[in-house]
């Protein structure tokens, strides 16, 4: 009993020093992103400018920026703080004027054995047979009219005759299938394929995937041959 007790009292404290990770880093977000400098008032009503102005000021002018004041001295920063400070300012640029940053991938197989793929499993919490193939790309926001990631997901959710859903549909695999991006950020963009699976597909999963990979190799080929003829 008093084994089991530790035990008990070791995981209750676990589960609290989460609970206050956690609220202590969206307390820290909140305080690096709802700063004055980032925040605007919009004020309406029938009183002159000077009325609205008296009104507005007194109540507003005493928010105090502490996170430019921490950020002087950053050695006053909590491990926390200091992970919302360094994620905050690693965000790539978004305005479309700006020039794209480096591309910068989702996905860093070097922090998974230095290889691709990466297998992630989940159990999920209700009743579903899902299977999700992320495809990190470069950037495509300067070419919104003309995306690659575009025609990537027409070619690739087809469903026509020939097509590999249908394959893996005839097969028994499948019940649907579509593509689309997951992020299209500045620096990257996650190319995905959703799959519901049937029973059989969740036990055949790996013919599922092998299906997908054939056909991205054949658009690859066919992508391919139709540059170096166009070249020659």
């Amino acid at each position: 009993l008093p084994a089991s007790s530790s035990t008990s009292t070791d995981e209750e404290k676990e589960e609290e020093d989460s609970a206050n990770y956690v609220r202590e880093a969206l307390l820290a977000f909140h305080a690096r992103h709802y700063r004055p400098e980032n925040m605007v008032i919009v004020i309406v009503g029938p009183q002159s400018l000077d009325t609205l102005e008296e009104w507005v000021v007194p109540r507003f002018a005493p928010m105090i920026d502490r996170w430019s004041l921490k950020q002087k001295d950053t050695t006053s920063f909590t491990e926390i703080e200091q992970l919302i400070n360094d994620a905050a300012t690693d965000a790539p640029e978004t305005r479309y004027d700006k020039p794209l940053p480096p591309y910068h991938p989702a996905f860093q197989p070097k922090i998974q054995g230095g290889s691709w793929p990466v297998l992630l499993t989940t159990l999920p919490l209700r009743s579903m047979r899902k299977l999700v193939l992320l495809f990190p790309l470069p950037s495509v926001r300067k070419v919104p009219d003309r995306s690659p990631v575009s025609i990537l997901s027409h070619l690739l959710g087809h469903e026509g005759p020939g097509s590999s859903f249908a394959a893996l549909q005839d097969a028994g695999y499948l019940s649907s299938l579509s593509t689309g991006s997951r992020i299209a950020a500045p620096d990257q963009t996650l190319l995905q394929i959703d799959v519901s699976l049937t029973e059989d597909g969740e036990t055949h999963w790996t013919k599922v995937v092998e299906t997908l990979f054939q056909h991205c190799r054949l658009l690859y080929q066919t992508a391919l041959t139709a540059r170096d003829g166009k070249d020659e």
